[in-house]
């Protein structure tokens, strides 16, 4: 299992993103409006993923409801607690965070995070960050996820206001007991 992390402050993507940001467009996704609600602002994350998955050739991610829960959680937890990191100060990875959330009993699970200090990044710049960091690029290209929850609070983990933390969890549910 990978798993990554993004920060961002005054991000601007490499050149070389340029080809995938063509491909990924938004069009349709409100990618480029960053006073989206919560809701909104996690489908638009979801829909510009799809989009870069679809110019590699990939199937689309599903929302699902346990990975959104896990999703969400970890997000409101950093922000609540001041902190930015995959494992929480109760020392719960994103596996742990999966499994409580109800996703199911055998599956594979990766995670992705994400802060932003204000002015609010888009959608689209959130993922950009994401896609020039070959971490991260790996989890929104892995073939093997199907499944993807998106968590996003409007603040920042470290008390300030305005910004964003978006957390985004990959996962697969495998066959068996």
């Amino acid at each position: 299992m990978v798993v990554a992390f993004a920060l961002l402050v005054g991000f601007s993507p490499p050149a070389e993103a340029d080809d995938d940001a063509r491909a990924a467009g938004g069009g349709g996704c409100r990618a480029h409006d960053a006073h989206l609600g919560v809701r909104r602002f996690a489908r638009a994350v979801l829909c510009v993923q799809n989009r870069h998955r679809r110019a590699h050739g990939l199937r689309r991610l599903r929302a699902s409801r346990g990975l959104r829960r896990a999703a969400a959680r970890h997000a409101r937890d950093m922000v609540r607690r001041n902190y930015f990191g995959h494992v929480s100060f109760g020392g719960r990875t994103v596996v742990d965070r999966v499994g409580r959330a109800g996703y199911g009993r055998r599956f594979a699970a990766g995670e992705n995070i994400f802060y932003a200090l204000p002015p609010r990044p888009t959608p689209a710049r959130v993922v950009a960050a994401w896609m020039a960091s070959a971490g991260h690029r790996h989890q929104i290209l892995n073939g093997a996820w199907r499944d993807v929850g998106i968590g996003t609070v409007m603040r920042p983990p470290f008390r300030a206001r305005g910004g964003v933390t978006v957390v985004a969890v990959f996962g697969s549910r495998r066959a068996g007991r």
